[in-house]
């Protein structure tokens, strides 16, 4: 699945703003905001892809039958914001910059 495709859980993220997919289309990085103990903050979500052009392969992780992401600790967090401003291009695109 296309992680633009993994939308769960709907309630807490919302604004997916910029995702780095690596150069094999398995995993995914995605700046988006995370409801956290009912404030809206900044996150990186993470996630395996599974079959990047098949929309049936919901990769990991998952929820219900869902698509979703995995919210990094901060200081991982901190390091995959520093490869998002730095765009490393060694591993892999970034797409809606």
């Amino acid at each position: 699945m296309h992680p633009k495709d993994a939308g769960s859980p709907a309630y807490r993220i919302r604004n997916k703003a910029r995702y780095f997919v690596d150069r094999e289309g398995n995993w995914s990085l995605c700046e988006m905001e995370w409801l956290d103990e009912g404030e809206w903050a900044p996150a990186i979500g993470c996630r395996w892809n599974g079959d990047i052009s098949d929309g049936t392969d919901k990769g990991s992780p998952t929820s219900s039958g869902y698509a979703t992401w995995f919210i990094l600790p901060e200081p991982f967090a901190q390091l995959a914001r520093a490869m998002f401003q730095a765009k490393d291009a060694e591993i892999g695109d970034f797409e809606g910059d």
